[in-house]
């Protein structure tokens, strides 16, 4: 990871400011920056673009470099709504698409065992 990418503290840091403020900039919760910081919460490129910029970062090459190790992150139709609704809801909507996703990739992988791992269940 790079020392200097948003989503590690240096250039928050380096603008002088707490993950608390930090988070009360971009509308979340300090928990929410240090997970974004320790890479366990995955960001889109226009979030990383935002935060670099709040953090006066101005190597625009730099933010563009950052913002493409995203992997590419897609918007959600929650997206839209960024601007009205309060970030838990948005953060509720978000968990519930990869909660679908995971619970879609979970019954794939049961069908596809053999019959002998197969456990019946009542679902």
């Amino acid at each position: 990871m790079l020392p200097t990418a948003p989503s590690s503290p240096g250039l928050r840091e380096s603008a002088d400011l707490s993950a608390t403020q930090a988070g009360a900039l971009h509308g979340t919760s300090q928990p929410r920056v240090s997970s974004i910081e320790s890479g366990s919460y995955a960001v889109s490129a226009d979030r990383v673009r935002a935060m670099a910029r709040s953090y006066t970062c101005s190597d625009e090459a730099l933010i563009e470099a950052l913002a493409e190790m995203t992997g590419g992150r897609t918007r959600g139709w929650w997206d839209e709504y960024r601007d009205i609704l309060p970030s838990d809801t948005l953060d509720l909507a978000e968990l519930e698409h990869h909660a679908t996703a995971m619970r879609t990739t979970s019954v794939i992988q049961r069908t596809t065992a053999p019959d002998s791992l197969i456990i019946s269940r009542s679902w």
